[in-house]
């Protein structure tokens, strides 16, 4: 058990030069949104509705077989109601939400409710308050078939809102969401107990693509988060985060693990799990993820605002890369933390270690397990990494294609504790043997032009044909060579081994 050293001077002061650039605001906001007790009553919006606030569509302690719009009207509500099928906004509907509190706030609520099909829309929904939401479930609902939208999504709060659910069938969209609040989501659940999955394969845009926060339990084995399509995030195009605890510990345990088969695009992080006690699935990208900071990142961190510092308990599954992850201010792929808070960063279990068979870009460390922690004796600890680090495709970076460490500054530190199984490059051997077998007489080539040469040709090339008879034996050699190295005989290679 040792801290790391830090790196070279000049590795330090290019990582400083990176870090001028990032705004390190310490306010918290977002994550007291996201984590506090209360955030069921922040999301409804200032609780019960006003007595002349009424939605044109309203069940109130009423018992339906289905409810339909397909005109324009301002908003649904359904509330201490039971629906036995679907409600609907088809194709042809128009929710204009124009109220400034519950629930003519929201296009569709679904309050203390059951509904026995899905809520669906595939027409459109508008709404213009910042507490305003597309659709909202909440206050104990049960929605079996879950949400599908494949229209269109305008809000200022959030797009898809989902909190404090008994029962609810998974969230679906293949349309258009798009939401202008500063702390808004295109898909948010935030519910203690959500045991079913999120999967977008249409165009989600938000400070916040897909957020799962303030859960004690998210998702089964073979269902988490999944995004086809495309997902713009101002701060995290996918976020988990279980929350903290009263002692400022993490909680949560998710399962079904995050994939990524399309794009995503931040201004901050790309895929982040942080303050989350267990999370088991792992992360996969076989598309495209490109920030301005972290491409994937899984510990915690704190910029523009924004502080995640609880770390992460046990992480199952690994990170797996196949397709591309571009940062252009930070890490491709980090597992620990990069923050300036008053904090003591752990990720305590990380397994399954992080396969790279695509491409990483980044300015700063293609994959850093680690941190680079600052402020007076803050600190970023990887207590258990197992797995192995593999890198089978392409890694470019600013600073170290591969850390185990960090360079911690102002008194910080970065400790990694046990690392398990190493790390491996064999992106370019493949290459290294073609290379060798095609290349001239010295490098395996055709032995006819050491043999026939003669006269003075024969005696300027003497060189060649000398390292040929080496190369032979780097190659596999001649068959008496071959039978040695079967028996097991100790061979000295003479020259330089290429491989």
């Amino acid at each position: 058990m040792s801290n790391l050293p830090a790196r070279p001077a000049d590795m330090i002061a290019r990582r400083d030069s990176l870090e001028s650039g990032r705004k390190q605001v310490q306010s918290g906001t977002l994550r007291q949104l996201l984590v506090s007790s209360s955030v069921a009553a922040l999301l409804i919006g200032g609780g019960a509705p006003r007595a002349l606030a009424a939605c044109a569509i309203t069940e109130n302690g009423t018992s339906v077989a289905s409810v339909t719009n397909s005109g324009a009207i301002n908003c649904i509500n359904i509330q201490n109601s039971t629906v036995t099928g679907n409600v609907t906004n088809t194709s042809t509907g128009t929710l204009t939400a124009t109220g400034t509190s519950a629930p003519t706030q929201t296009g569709i609520t679904i309050s203390n409710a059951s509904v026995g099909g899905a809520v669906v829309n595939a027409g459109h929904i508008t709404t213009t308050s910042t507490s305003g939401h597309g659709i909202f479930v909440t206050n104990s609902a049960a929605v079996s078939g879950g949400i599908s939208n494949s229209g269109s999504i305008s809000a200022a709060g959030f797009g898809i809102v989902v909190s404090n659910v008994t029962q609810f069938g998974g969230i679906t969209n293949s349309g258009t969401i798009s939401v202008s609040g500063l702390f808004g989501s295109g898909i948010g659940v935030f519910s203690p107990t959500y045991a079913a999955s999120i999967s977008n394969s249409g165009t989600i845009s938000a400070a916040f693509g897909i957020a799962a926060g303030n859960f004690d339990s998210f998702g089964t084995a073979n269902s988490g988060i999944a995004n086809s399509g495309t997902i713009a995030g101002q701060f995290a195009g996918v976020l988990v985060s279980g929350g903290t605890t009263g002692s400022g510990g993490s909680r949560g345990t998710f399962a079904g693990g995050i994939s990524n088969s399309g794009t995503i695009t931040s201004a901050a992080e790309g895929v982040a799990v942080v303050d989350t006690s267990q999370f088991g699935g792992g992360i996969t990208n076989s598309g495209s993820v490109a920030a301005t900071f972290d491409g994937v990142v899984v510990g915690g961190f704190s910029r523009v605002g924004l502080q995640f510092l609880a770390g992460v308990g046990t992480f199952a599954g690994g990170i797996t890369n196949s397709g591309t992850i571009s940062s252009t201010n930070a890490n491709g792929i980090e597992v620990g933390g990069t923050f300036n808070g008053n904090a003591n960063l752990v990720v305590s279990t990380f397994l399954g270690g992080i396969t790279n068979s695509g491409t990483v870009t980044a300015a700063a460390d293609g994959i850093l397990v680690g941190g680079d922690p600052t402020g007076f004796e803050h600190s970023t600890t990887v207590s258990m990494f197992s797995g192995a680090i593999v890198n089978q495709g392409t890694i470019t970076a600013g600073l170290n294609g591969i850390e185990v460490g960090g360079s911690p500054g102002n008194d910080s530190s970065t400790t990694v504790l046990t690392f398990v199984d190493g790390i491996v490059n064999q992106h370019d051997r493949p290459h290294l043997r073609r290379r060798h077998r095609k290349s001239g007489p010295h490098h395996g080539g055709p032995r006819h032009r050491c043999r026939r040469r003669k006269g003075r040709r024969r005696r300027h090339d003497r060189h060649i044909c000398r390292r040929y008879q080496q190369c032979r034996y780097h190659l596999g050699g001649p068959r008496h060579f071959r039978r040695r190295r079967l028996r097991g005989d100790s061979v000295d290679f003479p020259g330089r081994h290429h491989e």
